[in-house]
């Protein structure tokens, strides 16, 4: 239990004194300054007992949803009359009825010591998140109109099949996730809400909400799995970002991975091949009626970090307003100013499901990627290099292709380019224009 309030006070027939207070450290131990052990003018020391807080900086698990301000306690027992001198209180365990809440703010606890880690300017607070435990309807994340925002994680044992949420790592993290993105960054519109599915379709903005919950688990975690486990640990389902498989403890059949932006899967899939170190090429295959597919060599081959991830979620230059989707998410992302690497992030969307995004962005002629999409001399050196010395190729190729022929990269592309440049020609074609321009 790492960096949660401990209490010390004294037993008072009227009422009770609290005498000190701290927090653990990471390895859950803790100690208290000198304090007074006069009690009762001096005739009796203190009786003593530690009031254990599951309250960190992360958040806590509260036990009133209206005022979300009575924290979840465990009151040990009093030691009567305590000796002067110092008291070593030894090593205790919460049992497994009341330790569940300590092992929740954790989990918060690992979340937030990443997001501290991944930014470098701290635009948002991601601490202070309510948890309330239920025995119910299962584990969720609920937000205004209706109530106030926090996570209610299950603590019941679904009848026979005993479930409970609140050792379930992914859960866990999963309904945080849902508290980062909404209540801290006001990205992935929640409002959508309603009923999902791991291969589901359903908006698009459902779809990236739910996504973007499953990569902040897995990204927190550092595994591409996720497991909600079921008859006390026995039976686990488990679904993963990296390939979009899913299944029964340990088993595979299907994959949601090239489901494209409308499921969550794809979604969460996306986010996290932008930000993993591995580069991979998955066969496109699906549920049931969709058939496997070969491996197009296309791949993921982007490694960019979360902070990237980061700088797309916090802009709110581009749209006039945070991403709701991976549709907005793209256009934050290709800017301008880009965030760079277009051709390998569209790279990811394709494989996922989503062959609508290019790496050309606006008009063609942005040879060398600039992050502004600007058109100048640069380009002209960088195609005249490629074309004539070996030089490397356009970051995108689309860019340089500017008569949007599809077909190979020529002298004629770079007479087009000089003429716009230097004589006041025509401007090149846009991204969205496939068609060989006649004259």
């Amino acid at each position: 239990m790492r960096d949660i309030e401990v209490q010390l006070w004294d037993k008072d027939w009227d009422f009770d004194d609290l005498l000190a207070v701290t927090t653990t450290n990471d390895d859950g131990d803790f100690s208290f300054d000198t304090v007074s052990n006069i009690d009762y003018g001096g005739a009796y020391g203190q009786d003593i007992y530690l009031k254990i807080f599951a309250h960190n900086d992360a958040g806590f698990v509260t036990t009133n949803t209206i005022l979300l301000t009575k924290w979840y306690t465990v009151k040990e027992p009093v030691i009567q009359d305590v000796s002067s001198g110092t008291y070593d209180y030894g090593t205790f365990v919460t049992n497994l009825g009341t330790s569940g809440a300590f092992h929740i703010v954790d989990r918060l606890l690992d979340g937030y010591r990443m997001w501290l880690d991944s930014t470098f300017i701290i635009r948002e607070d991601i601490g202070g998140c309510p948890v309330y435990l239920d025995d119910s309807c299962g584990s969720y994340y609920t937000s205004p109109p209706l109530t106030a925002d926090y996570l209610v994680i299950d603590t019941s044992d679904y009848s026979l099949l005993r479930a409970p949420d609140t050792y379930d790592d992914h859960v866990i993290l999963h309904e945080h996730g849902h508290w980062v993105g909404s209540h801290c960054l006001d990205v992935f519109d929640e409002s959508s809400g309603g009923p999902h599915t791991w291969s589901g379709k359903y908006s698009p903005a459902l779809a990236a909400s739910e996504g973007f919950a499953h990569f902040w688990s897995s990204v927190v975690r550092g595994d591409a799995s996720g497991k909600n486990w079921w008859l006390n640990f026995a039976l686990y389902r488990e679904t993963n970002v990296e390939n979009g498989e899913h299944g029964w403890d340990g088993t595979y059949s299907n994959s949601a991975n090239n489901y494209g932006d409308s499921c969550e899967a794809a979604v969460a899939g996306i986010l996290w091949d932008i930000c993993d170190p591995d580069s991979d090429d998955y066969d496109s295959f699906g549920d049931f009626s969709f058939p496997r597919g070969p491996a197009d060599d296309i791949g993921d081959s982007l490694s960019d970090g979360f902070q990237s991830i980061l700088s797309a979620l916090l802009d709110d230059d581009v749209l006039g307003h945070r991403p709701d989707n991976m549709g907005e998410f793209w256009d934050v992302w290709v800017g301008p100013p880009s965030l760079g690497n277009k051709q390998k992030v569209a790279d990811i969307y394709y494989e996922h499901g989503d062959s609508t995004r290019s790496c050309c962005y606006g008009i063609r002629g942005n040879v060398d990627g600039d992050l502004w999409d600007q058109i100048d001399i640069n380009d002209l050196l960088y195609l005249v290099d490629f074309m004539f010395t070996g030089g490397p190729e356009a970051p995108c190729w689309e860019e340089a292709n500017l008569r949007a022929d599809d077909s190979t990269i020529d002298i004629s592309d770079l007479v087009w380019l000089v003429d716009y440049m230097f004589t006041g020609g025509p401007a090149p074609h846009s991204c969205y224009d496939k068609k060989l321009q006649t004259d």
